[in-house]
């Protein structure tokens, strides 16, 4: 499996916090968006949830996904996976 991250030095935390999906998330709402990225050449989908604690928005869990999954790799499992 290939595991892509980035260096926190290069992308600091307001990086992501400025992402309409995480802005969404943090204001307790369900954020989505699609977008191109630079690391894997592709469009990603992304989507964002709250992390909530005893009611209140502590922060904000995401997921980003490749749209063009390669057919062996595609299974009912990344499906579920690009829905949560």
């Amino acid at each position: 499996s290939t595991r892509t991250s980035y260096n926190w030095p290069d992308h600091p935390l307001q990086y992501y916090a400025a992402r309409p999906e995480i802005k969404e998330a943090l204001q307790g709402k369900e954020g989505f968006a699609i977008r191109y990225s630079p690391a894997l050449h592709t469009r990603v989908l992304c989507a964002a949830v709250p992390a909530e604690a005893g009611g209140q928005v502590m922060g904000a869990v995401s997921l980003s996904a490749p749209l063009a999954v390669p057919p062996p790799l595609y299974s009912r499992k990344w499906s579920g996976l690009l829905v949560v």
